[in-house]
């Protein structure tokens, strides 16, 4: 929709090098870190193949 219709706002999405051409930025409204998490299981499996 903000790509597509005029005058139209976006908030709380993460900026990145994807978007970037797209949009108009203005100053950081929050500062957010990103992190991955992972059962376990699911890391053994695919580092070996086998479950746990």
């Amino acid at each position: 929709m903000a790509k597509v219709g005029p005058n139209v706002a976006v908030f709380e999405t993460i900026r990145n090098a994807e978007r970037e051409p797209y949009f108009k930025w203005v100053d950081p409204l929050r500062q957010y870190s990103t992190a991955q998490y992972y059962m376990a299981e699911l890391i053994n499996f695919l580092q070996n193949g086998l479950w746990l």
